[in-house]
């Protein structure tokens, strides 16, 4: 039995009315009372008043509980609604690897370049590094902070040779050291990638410099 149809049976029980007599002065049958009364169906708003008319019961009675209950279910509902959109939110967080994406964005960690030439480190006053913001300079080399993905710049040395270097980075949560090496008598050059002490890999070039005077070594990823 629903509330509304709780309320016409208590009223109708205290006019003392049968469903039968209650259904006469309504115009309906006593079965059309007994599908109220028992919740199998709810009268119209025209047939509450006729209700509330007869058995001397303001209208907002009988829909009282009715009421009552819309305002819980709309109650429920405005806070299932931002439950669920922020359940669709995270799933798609997960599913596009957030966290992922989050910790590649706050990885940072530095790189250290240092040129050798003929076997001898050359001062980092005697070339310039292009390319890589926030460089700073040291007795033996330059150093700069390195985010997720490619990290690239030059090397003009004191003779005008530009020498490219880079590698993608794959990981921040350690420090880069890259030795570029240069052998004028074989006009080659050589990078050795470390990470945290221990060697990534050793990329050679015996290509010479081309008119622009520009060699490149370039990693794939480190």
């Amino acid at each position: 039995m629903n509330n509304i149809g709780a309320v016409i049976k208590k009223y109708r029980l205290m006019n003392d009315l049968t469903q039968e007599e209650l259904g006469k002065r309504m115009h309906v049958t006593k079965q059309a009372v007994s599908k109220w009364e028992n919740g199998k169906t709810l009268p119209d708003i025209i047939t509450i008043q006729k209700l509330s008319a007869i058995l001397s019961v303001p209208n907002e009675e009988i829909l009282g509980e009715s009421v009552k209950q819309t305002k819980h279910y709309r109650k429920w509902v405005s806070i299932l609604i931002p439950i669920v959109l922020i359940s669709l939110i995270v799933m798609l967080f997960f599913a596009f690897d957030g966290f992922g994406a989050i910790r590649r964005r706050m990885q940072s960690g530095t790189a250290i370049v240092v040129l050798h030439e003929n076997g001898a480190v050359v001062k980092a006053e005697e070339y310039q590094i292009i390319g890589p913001a926030d460089l700073k300079p040291g007795l033996s080399g330059y150093s700069f902070d390195i985010d997720y993905g490619e990290v690239k710049g030059s090397i003009i040395t004191i003779d005008g040779k530009e020498i490219e270097f880079g590698f993608i980075n794959t990981n921040n949560w350690h420090n880069v050291q890259i030795n570029i090496s240069i052998d004028n008598d074989s006009v080659s050059q050589s990078v050795i990638y470390k990470t945290d002490g221990n060697i990534i890999d050793v990329i050679e070039s015996d290509s010479r410099f081309d008119e622009k005077n520009i060699a490149s070594v370039f990693r794939d990823g480190v």
